[in-house]
This record gives structure tokens, sequence and C-alpha cells, in this order.
């Protein structure tokens, strides 16, 4: 409250104050894990990272996404990215700052949304664990989507508080779907349609005074229509350009293509039972006949026999989000329903509880339709937030309303107490971080990644590719390892950065890659040992995809040099349990000295 001379009363000075200094904390903290994980990456895939790294490096030295090369997202992160590389220098660690500077952007736009709804102390709590865990897991491309559901949530819930539905209000909702879009399509277009349907829910619940339903239906309707048209026709200059062949193969991995491990919530829900009795019959019978009577294959029988339990049942931790998203979403309904035969029109609080947990669910989307679980974390961490504080909040109200001043205390003691050691311990285990995983090529940045072998790996691989090639030449790395040609500077012959199984391989665009390699004088082609991935997943290359590239590989060139485990391993070992390369030599073409003494298949 403000006195009549505009002042703030003693409780509103101290509220405001206390808001400032756990602002100001929170931005302390978030420097600190800022600086922490700056040279942690701490996986560093080749199929996913590594594909996203070479792409920047193309585009900053001017090429365009889709155009010159396979790209299966948005146009914007290449060009933010790529101009970066340009700008300070072409290595991982300029990445790693751009990706974490996007993160703390969304972090206080996290900071924003939570404090309006729920005040400081939840914000900073919620903010701290955006940034903390609200990482996108395997995509530098995809911290925009996260700064689009923080920050377009925290437009929204202005939008959708406000007494007069503004066209400012409007044009904040809708703008971080133009950056989301731009990132990922499909994924802008989802924005799109949340964002119409809330704020048409919110007219629904409380239309805005001084102005007709139908006029402010219009407004979010326009709205919605200018976002769609400047996110898809930004598009157009692309693809215009663009082969129908290429840019269906561009975007088939992410539209068309469905990972077999996949399956949607119904689809799990259905197969629960089965997951229940394959440990049991696992211990009766062996895996192959307990996966005849279950029907489900024999290595994940083995699999659900390891983790025992309804909850551990469920493949991976993401899945369990939507369970909790689900029982919140119920306790949430409950109460809603009784809250609105008491009251109406809605009040605030009942209005903001409903209006995330329909955040919530319908950023579940891509897991509730495909059963996907990689973007659960970072689109559904903050709507899960608000739910889960307002619900909280509802109960110490209605249930220990006398001991919530006390309780909020003590929680925020103990809160500013845990952030603060965790950030103090995340600064003491960047100093005391083992060197031996610390990568040394000169592209890497010095970053520091999960495993030595992978560490080794690519060190010796990167250091074996530019010893035998000369800058600027043109390097195939299979089946999609781009992280080879971003590291040893060295561009790849093809247009597709990734050639993965499931995609529609026509014979005109095999004998493209083969005309590439040809026309070309490709000398050094490298082959890992991703192929022998289970075909389900990326395929077998050569066998499940693509023979006749595989074929012209071993009938024109041979191997002069093998980075990693002493034996190929095809068959035994998938791509995530170790490293193998092979460097392959073009026969007509005479091998480097150094290479001369070497028997075929001999380790570097």
């Amino acid at each position: 409250m403000t006195s009549v001379s505009g002042a703030l009363d003693p409780s509103d000075r101290r509220r405001f104050w206390v808001g400032c200094a756990l602002a100001a904390h929170l931005g302390l903290l978030l420097l600190v894990l800022y600086v922490s994980r700056l040279d942690l990456q701490w996986s560093l895939l080749p199929g996913d990272h590594g594909r996203e790294l070479y792409c920047f490096y193309l585009t900053g030295r001017g090429c365009a996404p889709y155009v010159d090369y396979q790209w299966t997202y948005g146009w914007l992160m290449p060009y933010v990215y790529g101009g970066l590389l340009r700008l300070c220098g072409e290595n991982l660690l300029v990445i790693r700052a751009a990706f974490l500077a996007i993160l703390l952007v969304a972090g206080a736009c996290a900071f924003g949304a939570i404090r309006r709804a729920h005040g400081p102390f939840a914000a900073h709590v919620g903010a701290f664990l955006v940034f903390l865990w609200g990482t996108p897991p395997h995509s530098f491309n995809h911290a925009a989507l996260a700064l689009m559901v923080t920050a377009g949530t925290w437009a929204l819930l202005a939008a959708l508080e406000t007494e007069r539905l503004s066209a400012a209000n409007l044009a904040a909702a809708y703008l971080p779907a133009l950056v989301g879009g731009w990132a990922k399509w499909s994924s802008g277009i989802a924005w799109i349609a949340i964002a119409t349907l809330l704020l048409g829910l919110r007219l629904l619940l409380a239309p805005p005074p001084e102005t007709s339903r139908r006029r402010a239906f219009l407004s979010v309707g326009g709205a919605a229509a200018a976002a769609l048209l400047l996110v898809t026709a930004s598009y157009a200059w692309f693809f215009l350009q663009v082969p129908a062949e290429r840019l269906r193969t561009s975007f088939e991995g992410m539209t068309g293509r469905q990972w077999a491990e996949d399956r949607s919530l119904v689809a799990e829900m259905l197969l629960l039972p089965r997951h229940l009795l394959a440990p049991v019959l696992s211990g009766i019978a062996d895996a192959e006949s307990a996966g005849d009577l279950l029907g489900l294959p024999a290595t994940e029988v083995t699999m659900l026999a390891k983790r025992w339990g309804v909850v551990t049942s469920l493949r991976t931790p993401g899945v369990m989000l939507p369970f909790a998203l689900l029982v919140l979403g119920g306790v949430g309904a409950a109460w809603l329903l009784r809250r609105a035969g008491t009251a109406r029109p809605w009040d605030p609080a009942a209005r903001r509880l409903l209006y995330a947990w329909l955040l919530s669910l319908l950023l579940s989307h891509e897991y509730l339709l495909r059963g996907s679980t990689y973007s659960l974390t970072y689109l559904t961490l903050l709507p899960l937030l608000l739910l889960g504080v307002g619900l909280l909040g509802e109960w110490t109200a209605r249930w220990a309303p006398e001991r919530r001043a006390r309780l909020g205390r003590i929680a925020l003691v103990a809160w500013l107490l845990v952030s603060t050691g965790w950030s103090a311990h995340q600064i003491r285990a960047s100093l005391d971080r083992p060197r031996g995983a610390r990568m040394t090529s000169p592209r890497s940045g010095g970053v520091w990644v999960s495993s030595p072998w992978m560490r080794e790996h690519y060190d010796a691989l990167t250091a074996c590719v530019t010893r035998l090639t000369g800058p600027g030449e043109p390097v195939a790395v299979l089946p999609y390892d781009s992280l080879v040609n971003f590291l040893a500077d060295r561009p790849s012959p093809f247009y597709y950065t990734s050639v993965l199984y499931g995609f529609s391989w026509s014979e005109a665009a095999e004998e493209r890659m083969i005309r590439d390699l040809d026309e070309r004088r490709v000398r050094c082609v490298v082959l890992t040992n991703a192929v022998a991935t289970p075909a389900h997943s990326v395929g077998f290359f050569g066998y499940t995809h693509l023979p006749r590239l595989a074929r012209h590989l071993t009938e024109h060139s041979r191997v002069v040099a093998t980075i990693g485990f002493s034996s190929w391993q095809m068959y035994q070992m998938g791509h995530e349990s170790g490293k193998q390369s092979l460097v392959y030599w073009r026969k007509d073409v005479p091998v480097p000295p150094e290479l001369e003494a070497k028997p075929e298949g001999a380790g570097s």
C-alpha cells in the first residue's frame, strides 16, 4: 500500500528491499553457475552437438542452412552461433558461452514470470532450477526454445492478468513464438496455438471491461495470424532455393521418422502390465522366451529385469514428468472445480492455477502425441513450477494459515543456504576437475567432457585427419560424426550432415554422394562404429541403407589407420559404449609416408 504522498508503507518497503536482495543474490548464484559450467560440455554427442557445431561453423563461413547443408531445425540459431564463431573465434568455448548466456536470460525471464504470480522467494527458487535443470540436453539450438517458454510465460501471465488486453500485451505474448518458430518451426506454431487458446479462455472467464468480447477475440486472432505469417513466411527464401528431395531429407528426421523406442502416453500405460511381468518371467525363463510370451524384444526384457517396479519400469526419468503433471493437474482440477462452485467469476488465484495446468499439458504435446521425452524438461519445468507453487500456496493458506509466515521464513533461510552451498560446490568442483578429460584439439576450446575415452578418441582422430589432409580439403565422416569436421577444420564433401537409417534415401541421393566423393577427389574418409548401432535406431550403414555408397567406399579405398579399440567390433558394440574409427584412404592416391610402414588396421 502507498500513503497519500505516494511513499511505500514500512511493510511494503521491507518486501521491496527483500525482493531486491533476493534478485541480487540470484544474479550472483547464476553468475557462479555460469562460470563453473563454461568449460564443461558434459555430453558431447557426435550426432547432435557435433552436427550442430559443424553447421554453425559452415554458416559463419557464408553457407546458408537448407541451401548449402542439411539442417533439421529452424534457420535462426545457425546465424546467431555462426556469427559469434566468426567474430570471436571458431571453437567450442564460444558456443558454450553463448549457449549459457541464452539460458541466463531464460532464467531471468523465469524469475519475472514466477515473481509476478507468487513473489520473489518462489521466483528465486524457480529461476535457479530453470537454469540448473531446464537445459536442452542434446542441442545447442534448443536454448532458444527454453527462452521462448520462459519469456512467453512471463508475457502470457501479464496478458492473462491485466484488466484490459492491449496491443502491447498481445505483441509481448506472441513475440516469443517468433524466436521459437525461427529456431524450430513446430515449436513456434505450438506456442502460437497455446497462446491463442489461453488468451481465448481468459476472454471467456473474465472479458475485459469497456471492450466487446467479439472485438477482443478478433484482436487475439489477428495477433495469432500475424505471428503465424511471420514464422512461416521467413522460411520461403530458403526453401525456394532447395530441391524438394533435399528439403524432405532435412526435415524428415523431425517429422516423418519416429524412434522405435518412443511411445505415446497411452501406449506406455497399455504396456505397463507387460513391464511388470517381464522381471518375473525373466527369472523363470530366458529373455527370448519371456519376450515371446510378452511380445517384447529380448533386449527390452533384459533391461526391464534390471529395473523392478512401476516407476522404474518406465524407461527414462523424463517419462515420469507427465505422470507428475497429471497428478498435480488432477489435484488442481479438483480444487478448481470446488472453487468454481463457490465463486463466479473465478478469482485470480483459481485462474492462475488453471492457466499453469493447461500450459503444462499443452507444452507436453510432443510426449503425449509421439512419446518423445526429448523436450519435456526444458519445456514443462517452468509451468510445472508455477503449478506446484500455486497449489502449495493454496494449501498453506487453507490448512496452515497461522503457520504460513513462519514456514515461509524457515524455507527461505534453508533455501538460501542450500543454493549458496550448491553454487560454492560447483565452483570448487570446476577448480578440482580432472585434467585427463580436457580436450586438446585447438577448436575444442579446451572444454572438459565426461568421458576420458571420448576425449582421447576425438583428439587422436582430429590429429590424424589434420595430419593426413591439407587446410580446406574435404573429408567425409560417416555415418554422422560431423564433430570431426568441426574439430579438424575440414569441410564435408556431402550436402548431408547425417547419413541415418529411416530417411527416404533415393538412388539419386546416393549417386549424388558417390559423385561428390569422385568429383572432389576425396582422399580421406572416416567411418566410425556408429554403423554398429541397432537397425531400429540409426541403422547399419551399408546394410539397412545406402549399400552402394558403402560398396563404393570399400572398393575404392583401404583402411590406413584405426583410432580407438584394437578391433572393429562392428556388431558387438554400439556407438554409446565406446568409440572406434577407421580411416580410409583412396587407393589411386599414394599413401602418406608416415602411414606406408603401417599395416592396414594398425592403431595410431
